[in-house]
Parts: C-alpha cells; structure tokens; sequence
C-alpha cells in the first residue's frame, strides 16, 4: 500500500502481520502518495500528487521514483491485460502511459479540457476508463484505435471520483453530488444510478462521518473510530467524534457499454 504519513510504500504480510516500509529515495520530499498497481512482472507502481510516480520491485526492495511529465496531480493508476501501465493527472487533466521497461511517461490528452482525469482503470480489452473530477464524466481511450467516448453523467454538477470495469465490461462510477435527479441514456450506453442506503434520521456522529466524510478532499477518519482483526469497524466514544464533514454524498453510476 501507498503510506503518505511515511512517505513509503507498505507491505502487510498476512500471516504473519509483519509490516515492512520501503521508503522513497533520499532526495525525494513529501509526494503526498497515491495509488498503486502492479505490472505482469509483479513490481508495484505508484503515483504521488506532488508530481511524482515511481516503482517497487519487491524481489530487490529497489525504489524507483520518476518526475510526472506535466508537474503535480498524478493519482490513479491501473494496468492492462497486456501490462501496459497508465496513470491519471487530476490537476494535470491528462492520463500517461509508462514504459515499463524505461520508465518514461508520455501524456495522453482527452478531448474535453480542464477535466480532471483522477482515477483509471483498464477493462479485459485494455481499453482505459476515467473518471473525470472537474467534466463529471466518465471517458473511456481506446490505444488501438485511438479514439476516446464520453458519458456525462447523470444530475447537477456531477462529480466523478472513481470508475471500475466489471468482467462483462458494465462500468461502475463513484460521484458525488448534493441532489439526486433522473439518469441519462446516452444513444450507446445505458447509464442508471444505483441506490444507497436510505438516510437514517438518527446516526451517531462517528457513522455520519463515514457516511457523509467520502466527499471531503482529504479522507479523514475520526479519532474514535478503530477497526477489529476482520476489518469491521468498532465505535469508541461516540459523543467525542467532531469530524467535520462536507454536504455532498456518494451515488454510485452504471455504465452498460453495447460494445
């Protein structure tokens, strides 16, 4: 895993639950750590938002970081079926593809400007889908063909944070947004909104915070709040929770592609 705090990518042995952090290279300050993904050789690669993106090979513990192309915003990161690697540039507004055996990074540029292209992810054809921030859509580059389509999704002033491609190719978008309103049908594409779980009229201000929290800019998980050895959360103190929440809330968006 990514660990911002130490400026480190983090390994859990889960046998053992040993942990072992194989920091940045000195010389590297704060790259404010994002995401990871593995490539066909089983070497993590990694993006930091302060304009970052580097690779771990396990095998060695080598660390390998590499200036963005365009400066700060690198963020998601995925890799083909092929093994190509790509990552997102939020505040960049490009998506790149790396040379995994080079390292370098050549940008990609979708057609709508300023969008915000914040996570990726490959689908079976290796074809890259982005959730776009700023556009509120998601777009989807195809290599082959080079050729990029575009979803706008549905209400007012969407907000993409990530997408997902399940393995019959329906794509998942994650938003946010402050009111629901109805889907949008694009000629090729279904794209319907998902339900939530309905709002309770009471909720400890510990579960409001996880409920509500997502949409902040930073993720922040209240002090009263701990997890068990299966990951289940365990609420301490609820009245000490003061977590201070955004207005927005999550709706989760499907995207069926009939191609």
């Amino acid at each position: 895993m990514t660990d911002g705090g130490l400026n480190a990518i983090v390994r859990v042995d889960p046998e053992t639950e040993a942990v072992k952090a194989f920091p940045l290279p000195e010389g590297h300050g704060y790259a404010n750590l994002n995401t990871g993904s593995f490539d066909k050789y089983g070497r993590l690669w990694f993006t930091g938002q302060e304009g970052i993106y580097g690779r771990l090979d396990p095998a060695s513990g080598k660390v390998e970081v590499w200036n963005a192309p365009r400066g700060r915003g690198a963020y998601g990161i995925t890799t083909t079926p092929s093994g190509e690697v790509y990552h997102a540039s939020l505040s960049g507004n490009h998506i790149a593809r790396i040379d995994v055996s080079t390292g370098e990074a050549s940008p990609i540029d979708p057609p709508t400007a300023d969008q915000g292209a914040r996570r990726v992810w490959s689908d079976s054809k290796g074809r890259i889908w982005v959730s776009e921030w700023n556009a509120g859509q998601v777009s989807v580059f195809d290599s082959a063909a080079n050729d990029w389509r575009s979803w706008k999704l549905p209400g007012d002033e969407p907000q993409a944070y990530a997408v997902y491609v399940d393995e019959t190719r329906n794509g998942l978008a994650h938003r946010f947004q402050r009111e629901r309103h109805r889907p949008l049908r694009p000629g090729n594409a279904d794209l319907r909104e998902l339900p939530v779980r309905p709002r309770q009229r009471q909720r400890a201000p510990a579960q409001r915070a996880l409920r509500r929290g997502m949409g902040c800019g930073v993720r922040y998980r209240p002090p009263c709040l701990d997890r068990d050895r299966n990951g289940r959360i365990k609420q301490k103190r609820p009245n000490a929770c003061r977590a201070k929440v955004c207005s927005g809330f999550a709706i989760t968006t499907c995207i069926k592609t009939t191609t």
